[in-house]
C-alpha cells in the first residue's frame, strides 16, 4: 500500500544530529589522489516532493548504471527536473542543512564549501535523489503509477522502472551529512517513489548515464 505524505515542513529542530557515529572512508579520485569523507548521521522527517499524486518529476537520463571503478554498490543515482514549487522547498531545505553543518561541531569549518543537490543540465534545474537497491538492507519502495486506481492499489514497481523519461512523485529522507577537505553535502535518500512509466522514448540524450 502507498503512503502519499503532505508536503512535510522542516527545519533546525526537526534535525538530530548523531555524531558518535561519524564514519569516514578514504576515496581515490582523479588523478590517484586520495581523500577522505566523513559520513554524519542525523534523523529528519521525510518530506514528499510534490502536492499530489500528478505533481511529478522528469528523468531525463533514468537511474544510474554501477560506476566502472566500484565492483559492488546497492545505491544508484536518479536526477529530476525540479519545478520552482520544488526548488523553493529544496533550497530553504538546504539553508537548514547549512545552518546545522555550521553549529559548533567537532567536523564544522566554516572555509568549508556547501555542495547543493540541485545542479543546471541541459534539461533545466535537477536534485539528484539516492535510489536504494533491493539487495541494500533499507531499499527504496517502488511503486507504478496508475490513474485508474487509487493509490493502495497501484502495483509494486522495481529500479528498472526508473528509465529514461519517466516521471516520478518522490518522497525523500535526507540521509546523512557528508563532508570532505574542502566541501559537504546532504545525501537525499529516495524513500518511496510513484514512477509513472515511459512508455515510448528510451533516451534523452545521454545514454547510459554514469553519475
Amino acid at each position: 500500500m502507498v503512503s502519499l505524505l503532505r508536503n512535510t515542513a522542516f527545519s533546525l529542530d526537526t534535525m538530530t544530529f548523531l555524531p558518535d557515529k561519524i564514519k569516514t572512508r578514504e576515496v581515490v579520485g582523479k588523478a590517484g589522489k586520495k581523500t577522505t569523507i566523513g559520513y554524519v548521521p542525523f534523523g529528519m522527517s521525510a518530506i514528499q516532493l510534490g502536492s499530489d499524486r500528478n505533481d511529478r518529476m522528469l528523468s531525463p537520463y533514468g537511474l544510474s548504471r554501477l560506476h566502472p571503478e566500484k565492483t559492488e554498490d546497492h545505491k544508484r543515482d536518479l536526477q529530476l527536473v525540479v519545478k520552482m514549487e520544488q526548488v523553493n522547498k529544496l533550497r530553504e531545505m538546504e539553508i537548514n542543512f547549512q545552518d546545522g553543518f555550521y553549529q559548533p561541531n567537532s567536523w564544522a569549518d566554516k572555509n568549508k564549501t556547501f555542495a547543493s543537490a540541485l545542479k543546471e543540465t541541459e534539461h533545466g534545474l535537477t536534485v539528484k535523489v539516492k535510489v536504494h537497491l533491493p539487495e541494500h538492507e533499507d531499499p527504496t519502495k517502488i511503486y507504478i503509477f496508475d490513474a485508474e486506481r487509487p493509490p493502495e492499489e497501484w502495483k509494486k514497481g522495481t529500479h528498472e522502472d526508473l528509465t529514461p523519461g519517466s516521471e516520478s512523485l518522490v518522497t525523500i529522507k535526507p540521509d546523512n551529512l557528508w563532508f570532505n577537505e574542502t566541501s559537504f553535502g546532504v545525501v537525499l535518500k529516495a524513500k518511496i517513489i510513484v514512477v509513472k512509466r515511459n512508455e515510448g522514448r528510451s533516451s534523452f540524450g545521454i545514454e547510459d548515464m554514469i553519475l
